[in-house]
């Protein structure tokens, strides 16, 4: 399965992979990695915290303000539940059609990554970016395998009609559907079997996340409510 993205070893952050090895920067803070791929893996190496260094050496000169007390936990859980809101109306737009690409897509995920990647910390940053993941789209972890059940229902058509034609005393229409259908659970089945592992793999991972951030949470509401 080809990597599209991979996470900033600075703040979390999903980052889009490049087609070729180079530096690529973080969109988010600012950080630069040297990217390396191989065989549809990506590699990626904290170069220099670019961003931040500028600010460091600019304030130092005076030339910026300093920066703003970090947002207590009652902002940050605003931030985190702006973030799930964000989010649903991303997957919403996509389920109705809109493009992944569009300009109002793309506002929406990233309004969303910014508040929920604010709100959970930094140091939860892969676990956001494996469960609100514009790849997987799916609300419910447990959810998928579309990839498999449409092979599958591609092979089901072929044998059905292929009886259906033999029932008719069609021989040879009913000898190429059953020979494509047959050919096809053959072939199909390394297939089956691969990406029911990934996506098992993927339905265990989204599961693990979001055990852990709704953990993260009703700590943070804890906390706030003793802090009243």
């Amino acid at each position: 399965m080809k990597i599209t993205t991979f996470n900033c070893k600075n703040c979390g952050a999903s980052v889009p992979a490049p087609r070729a090895p180079g530096i690529v920067t973080c969109a988010y803070c600012g950080s630069e990695h040297r990217v390396s791929i191989r065989e549809g893996s990506v590699t990626a190496r904290l170069v220099a915290k670019v961003k931040q260094l500028d600010e460091d050496v600019a304030r130092l000169k005076g030339t910026v303000t300093p920066p703003r007390k970090p947002p207590g936990l009652k902002e940050r859980l605003a931030m985190i539940t702006n973030g799930k809101r964000k989010w649903h109306q991303y997957v919403s737009l996509i389920n109705a059609g809109k493009g992944r690409g569009s300009a109002e897509a793309m506002a929406l995920y990233q309004a969303a990554q910014a508040n929920l990647l604010a709100g959970y910390g930094p140091e939860n940053g892969e676990l956001v970016n494996i469960y609100y993941n514009p790849r997987t789209m799916k609300d419910d972890p447990s959810g998928g395998y579309s990839c498999l059940f449409m092979a599958i229902g591609i092979v089901i058509v072929l044998l059905l009609f292929g009886g259906i034609a033999l029932w008719e005393a069609e021989t040879k229409k009913a000898v190429i559907l059953l020979t494509l259908g047959a050919g096809g659970l053959v072939a199909g089945i390394p297939f089956i079997i691969y990406n029911t592992n990934i996506e098992k793999k993927e339905v265990a991972e989204r599961k693990v996340a979001l055990g852990k951030l709704e953990a993260v949470e009703r700590e943070m509401k804890i906390r706030s409510a003793a802090e009243k």
